[in-house]
């Protein structure tokens, strides 16, 4: 009977271990990740060179207490809207959309694309979040993420430097100029430090501020979402942010091709995009004034299109 027993025992922790194993390579996978595009890129003379796409939104907050309702709609929706637009002369292209990532996975994602960019098998990245941001009294911007804690001591170590990554950006891009080629594009869209409205209205004094950064062309530009210390909005009647929503119209609707030439440019949805969300916040009495700002980093030069317009048309 003894022995009977052991073996019963046995046989239950193995069954135990078994379902605990199982059970971490269950939740180790990627559920919230959404691929996008054809594959890695086109072949050249002797590497492959195409685009990648990597979109983050953050509704859900471990360590912050106020949770968003629509930047995860952002970024699957801006990624459709990519995805469909995309200018087939730059290429194929692959891409990723991530909801409510942690920030291992967002720095493993802009890692593994530094690594393509310096190797010379990426001509152009785009980045685009959506969620919530900090800026430290020494003036870095971090992204906050589904772990991050927003303290002085832990933002380090759970959020995404921002400020760090432009720099980094600005090394490949370097880097590139000297090397394998001298027309490497970056694109980021950043939407951080969001206050949720809802239908009947939201607090109009909560100073949140949203930061978009456009690189663009050859190097790097920069179009803040909204000027200063001010905050930038979600409205519950799109489903989306603010700053998101007339993004996604200016290609949709291809509005934002001021010279009618069936290419949208950075420079055309930045001015886009700047105009109606002045418009739509200054007209609404709900929210206070959401004011885009454009600026060029001094290694910017020239311009580069971000999508296609397939049909102009009226969007709602």
């Amino acid at each position: 009977m003894k022995i009977r027993k052991r073996n019963v025992a046995s046989v239950i922790l193995c069954l135990i271990f078994m379902l605990i194993f199982v059970g971490t390579l269950l939740f180790s996978q990627n559920y919230n990740v959404r691929t996008l595009g054809e594959g890695p890129g086109y072949k050249g003379a002797s590497r492959q060179v195409g685009g990648r796409l990597l979109l983050f939104g953050v509704n859900e907050y471990t360590h912050i207490p106020k949770s968003l309702n629509y930047a995860v709609n952002d970024a699957n929706d801006f990624g459709s809207v990519l995805e469909e637009h995309w200018d087939e002369d730059q290429g194929l292209f692959s891409g990723e959309v991530y909801s409510d990532p942690t920030s291992n996975q967002i720095r493993e994602a802009v890692e593994l694309a530094l690594d393509e960019m310096r190797e010379g098998s990426l001509s152009t990245l785009i980045l685009f979040f959506s969620g919530r941001g900090y800026q430290t009294e020494n003036g870095d911007i971090y992204l906050a993420l589904k772990n991050t804690k927003p303290t002085a001591e832990e933002i380090e170590g759970t959020g995404f430097n921002l400020t760090r990554l432009v720099n980094e950006l600005e090394e490949v891009y370097q880097e590139s100029e000297s090397t394998y080629y001298d027309s490497l594009k970056i694109a980021m869209f950043v939407d951080a430090g969001r206050n949720p409205v809802s239908g009947g209205g939201g607090d109009k004094d909560d100073p949140m501020p949203k930061y978009g950064l456009w690189p663009s062309g050859k190097g790097l530009s920069v179009v803040y979402s909204t000027s200063g210390n001010t905050p930038s909005w979600e409205i519950h009647d799109f489903q989306n942010g603010l700053f998101t929503e007339y993004l996604i119209k200016g290609i949709e609707s291809c509005g934002a091709d001021s010279d009618g030439d069936g290419l949208i440019t950075f420079t055309e949805i930045g001015e886009y995009t700047k105009r109606e969300v002045l418009k739509y916040s200054t007209s609404s009495s709900r929210i206070r004034t959401q004011n885009p700002e454009i600026r060029n980093e001094g290694w910017r030069e020239g311009e580069f299109v971000i999508a296609e317009c397939h049909a102009r048309v009226e969007v709602d």
